[in-house]
């Protein structure tokens, strides 16, 4: 029972933990990349910041933060979120390796978003 008990276990974290895997819409029979917490946060950094490339005024600026900041607790809070926390907390580094790639494409979003945050401040206030 106990060997059982410990399959199942097992089962669900190497499901919780698993690869992006293609998913097969049943509507339209659209095939849509499963993303990770990673990719999906750097997703929404890539989106704000080219959204502060065409900003006229300091107020639009803050209305992106704020649309920003409601898109980043919305990922918080989300099913990719907390699969993610699932694999950390289990330890396999094994499962965990499949994130260091879009870690790092994280990062070059939240660098661009940055920079574009500066250069939109920097030029409404010309």
């Amino acid at each position: 029972m106990k060997k059982f008990l410990f399959a199942v276990v097992a089962l669900s974290l190497i499901v919780a933990c698993g690869e992006n895997t293609a998913v097969d819409s049943s509507k339209n029979g659209v095939v849509v990349e499963k993303k990770n917490v990673y990719d999906l946060g750097a997703d929404i950094y890539n989106e704000a910041a080219e959204k502060l490339r065409n900003v006229k005024s300091e107020s639009e600026i803050e209305a992106l933060e704020n649309e920003f900041q409601d898109a980043l607790d919305a990922l918080e809070n989300s099913k990719e979120m907390a699969e993610y926390v699932t694999c950390v907390r289990s330890g396999d580094t094994v499962a965990l390796k499949k994130y260091d790639a879009s870690r790092k494409r994280l990062e070059d979003a939240a660098a661009a978003y940055s920079s574009a945050l500066l250069d939109a401040y920097m030029q409404c206030g010309k």
